[in-house]
């Protein structure tokens, strides 16, 4: 027997057992079904690993949203304990643009 022959023999073996799994019903199902969940689906894999990153991003601006409140949350109470009524009109017009009657105010933001 030639090495060609073996060869032959091993290969036409291998295509007959790559026939028996490729023509399995059951193989056949599973990979359409995970194929279509994968890829097709309303709600498929990649979706959920967007939304699960989003949700992620969501939780951090959450939070350095609830930092900047208590901040802010802070200066008010500091800014309207004091007794001072030159700091209360500061703050009034800093913060909420109060003004006096017959008085300009021109807001200059600065880019933070």
């Amino acid at each position: 027997m030639s090495e060609y022959e073996i060869l032959k023999k091993i290969l036409i073996a291998a295509l007959k057992k790559a026939k028996e799994i490729f023509t399995n019903k059951y193989l056949l199902v599973f990979t359409i079904f995970l194929f279509i969940s994968l890829w097709f689906a309303d709600n498929t894999y990649f979706d959920r690993w967007e939304n699960t990153q989003k949700i992620h991003e969501l939780n951090e601006q959450i939070e350095s949203y609830e930092k900047q409140i208590k901040r802010c949350q802070k200066k008010i109470d500091e800014e309207l304990n004091s007794s001072n009524k030159a700091q209360l009109e500061r703050f009034a017009r800093e913060e909420y643009y109060m003004k006096r009657k017959n008085e300009e105010v021109f807001i200059i933001m600065d880019e933070e």
